[in-house]
């Protein structure tokens, strides 16, 4: 049909110019069909092996889960401190803006929010000398109040507690 290379390659670049758009939903199909049959696949592989995917992948949620609460168990004996203090701001988020924390009807159901950031708790931390107290616990002055530095003490648990059984009776 066509003797040299040049003119094989200069009628497919005709070819595939009048047919352009009946080339492009063609190899479209292909494509498609080619992914559904991989997904096909893969969904009976997995049916197949299901099993044996779980037990490696809890194998590998463990594996891996293991190091990380090594990494914090380290970070929090290096960093005492820090580590009560950002576990306390967490506590503090968690009742203000979610509302499936168990305290969140007490906190942010009655419009009570956190403008606390790690770096106040620090400021409150010094500024109360916490560090001396024997179970120091935040206190909000106007109980009402938003979490703020302004609003916002350390002081003994037990007169935290003293303070909250005060205003139910």
């Amino acid at each position: 049909m066509y003797k040299t290379r040049k003119q094989r390659l200069a009628y497919a670049k005709q070819y595939r110019e009048k047919n352009r758009e009946l080339l492009n939903k063609e190899n479209r199909e292909r494509y498609y069909r080619t992914i559904n049959y991989q997904r096909k696949r893969a969904k009976k592989f997995y049916e197949e092996n299901k099993i044996a995917f779980l037990a490696k992948s809890r194998r590998n949620y463990i594996k891996n889960s293991s190091v990380v609460c090594k990494r914090a168990k380290m970070w929090a004996k290096n960093n005492p401190v820090k580590y009560r203090l950002s576990m306390i701001l967490t506590g503090i988020k968690g009742r203000c803006k979610n509302p499936k924390h168990i305290a969140y009807k007490y906190y942010g159901k009655r419009g009570i929010k956190c403008f606390l950031k790690f770096k106040d708790m620090v400021y409150l931390w010094n500024r109360d000398k916490a560090f001396e107290l024997k179970k120091p616990s935040i206190d909000r002055i106007n109980n009402d109040g938003n979490y703020e530095l302004s609003n916002c003490r350390y002081i003994e648990l037990s007169e935290n507690i003293r303070k909250k059984n005060a205003k139910i009776n």
